[in-house]
């Protein structure tokens, strides 16, 4: 019967992928000469969901780049396989040296190939290919950054019509094709898969065909390409500061570092705690010396990594976030200024069960409503007001307060000094200086720079040097 577990036949290499399997249960109808002395008479209302409506829906609020990491992620999960079959790993800041992975992408097609482990065909049969996590089938993997079942499958069906995918384990080999309008015209939600001979290095293969047109104009955009490896360097930092290898189009990318700045008058917030199962660790504090001027009209370099980033089992789900879904304008608590520029938190879940993480079905959302992330929030709120505090007394006394950040250095989060206060210069109460602000129009602020012999002057410049030239010639 379509649709219905155990379709498989013996003697071929054809298994059932089953989702929202058709069946259809005939009702008794009672006795229809006494209706009122039987049950109620009951019919069935089919509740089958359309191949082409899941695709659809599937692919509609994911964006490109997310599912090129959806991939990667199942390649980093790859690796983690290989290494819990062990019996020793290897030290944690060298853990994924051995593994790499290869992305390339233009308007003609996009592949990805990787050398960690590959997937075995039993796993292939019973979960890779299936539309969720089927009832009964453990993952034994810890630590899995792969979740709800979606990511490849979706990542598939957004990019194009046509997908190969290859893979090998040490033992074994097989190899699946997935012609989306063939499937979506077929009655079971079945992929046929193919064995074929092992090859080395062990790892899996995929290629996406038949590239759809919106997927095809972004792959061969050099601007979307520059922006895939900034993503990627920032939202795989731990991995890569870890060993792991990605390049994309042959270019390699390095990781972006998560540093605080650390010193004598300087101590980021760094502790970590248990939470029902969930390790969670809190570090918070200058990332960056602060601009002078909190004019929201400037442009400021670092301003991406201001904000509090959350990360589930070393994976950035959430970016230098400055709204409600962290803690900044959150029940009340302060919204975001510029003034904060320079301030970087960054909350880390990990667990060996993902499914107890704060993460969405895209991993680039929090799911706000977890009670671990609500604490955690609490301890955020916490730690983000104590520089909240500094930075408005820092007005005050910009020029100590420069020469006292300047001594301090940048330190990884991960080589941190426990602490739960963080520890920021002494600000005076009283200060020979002030902190002049205003506001004036975009287009006079860049003819008064023109004027002053540079179009692209800083507007905080621009403000010093009208200022002193009222000094010179009017005072």
């Amino acid at each position: 019967m379509p649709g219905v577990p155990g379709l498989a036949r013996s003697g071929d290499f054809r298994t059932s992928y089953v989702f929202f399997p058709s069946v259809r249960v005939p009702f008794p109808s009672g006795n229809e000469t006494n209706p009122m002395s039987s049950p109620a008479i009951k019919e069935p209302v089919q509740a089958d969901a359309t191949k082409d409506f899941f695709v659809n829906m599937l692919t509609r609020d994911i964006l490109l780049h997310d599912c090129v990491l959806d991939l990667a992620d199942n390649s980093i999960d790859g690796a983690n396989r290989v290494l819990a079959t062990r019996k020793t790993t290897p030290p944690e800041a060298t853990r994924y040296a051995e593994f790499e992975v290869k992305i390339d992408a233009s308007a003609a097609e996009f592949s990805i190939v990787d050398n960690c482990g590959g997937i075995s065909v039993d796993l292939a049969k019973n979960k890779v290919f299936y539309f969720g996590r089927p009832k009964g089938v453990i993952d034994p993997l810890d630590y899995s950054i792969g979740l709800y079942g979606i990511g490849m499958k979706r990542a598939l069906f957004k990019m194009g019509t046509y997908s190969e995918i290859e893979s090998s384990t040490e033992t074994e080999g097989f190899r699946v094709v997935i012609d989306v309008l063939a499937w979506v015209a077929m009655i079971p939600w079945i992929f046929e898969l193919e064995r074929v001979a092992k090859f080395d290095p062990p790892g899996t293969r995929i290629v996406v065909k038949r590239l759809k047109d919106e997927c095809a104009t972004q792959f061969g955009d050099s601007t979307f390409l520059r922006m895939l490896k900034w993503i990627v360097a920032r939202d795989y930092s731990f991995f890569l500061q870890k060993g792991m290898r990605i390049s994309i189009n042959g270019s390699e990318i390095l990781p972006h570092k998560f540093e605080l700045r650390t010193g004598d008058e300087l101590e980021p917030v760094h502790f970590t705690y248990l939470d029902d199962g969930v390790n969670v660790s809190i570090s918070a504090g200058l990332a960056n010396l602060p601009d002078e001027d909190t004019g929201p009209s400037e442009e400021r370099s670092g301003v991406d990594y201001f904000g509090w980033f959350v990360v589930c089992n070393d994976r950035i789900v959430l970016a230098a976030d400055k709204t409600p879904k962290t803690v900044w304008g959150d029940d009340g608590f302060a919204v975001w200024h510029p003034q904060y520029n320079g301030f970087m938190g960054i909350v880390s879940f990990d667990s060996n069960d993902p499914s107890q993480l704060p993460w969405a079905t895209t991993k680039r959302d929090v799911d706000k409503a977890s009670p671990v992330y609500q604490r955690a929030i609490a301890r955020m709120k916490t730690a983000t007001k104590q520089y909240i505090a500094y930075s408005n007394a820092r007005k005050s006394a910009i020029t100590e307060s420069k020469e006292a950040e300047a001594r301090s250095h940048p330190v990884s989060v991960k080589e941190l000094k426990p602490a739960t206060t963080m520890r920021l210069p002494t600000v005076a109460t009283t200060s020979a200086y002030v902190t002049i602000s205003y506001q004036a129009a975009r287009t006079d602020v860049k003819k008064v720079a023109a004027a002053l012999g540079s179009p692209s002057m800083a507007a905080t410049k621009v403000g010093k040097k009208t200022f002193n030239y009222y000094m010179e010639n009017e005072l």
